[in-house]
C-alpha cells in the first residue's frame, strides 16, 4: 500500500508543478496578447484577427488586378 500512495504522491506533486507552470505560461501569454492586441479577451482578439484576414484579402485582390493591369498593359506595349 505504501509504494502506491508514495506514488499517488508524486503524482500530485507533478500535477501541481504542471498547474503552475500553466497558470504562468497563460499569464505570460495574457500579457502579450495586451502588448500585441491591447486586450486580452480571446472573442475580441477573433474579432480584430478575422478583420485582418478581411483586410488582407481585400490587399491581395487589389494587388491582383494590379498585376493583371500592368501584364495587358506591357502586352499591349510590345504588340502582342
Amino acid at each position: 500500500m505504501r509504494p502506491r500512495l508514495e506514488a499517488l504522491t508524486a503524482e500530485r506533486i507533478r500535477a501541481e508543478s504542471e498547474v503552475e507552470r500553466l497558470a504562468r505560461d497563460e499569464t505570460a501569454a495574457r500579457a502579450a496578447a495586451r502588448e500585441i492586441f491591447g486586450t486580452d479577451d480571446p472573442d475580441a482578439i477573433g474579432v480584430m484577427i478575422e478583420a485582418d484576414q478581411k483586410r488582407d484579402h481585400a490587399a491581395m485582390e487589389n494587388l491582383e488586378a494590379l498585376l493583371a493591369d500592368i501584364e495587358t498593359r506591357l502586352a499591349a506595349a510590345s504588340g502582342e
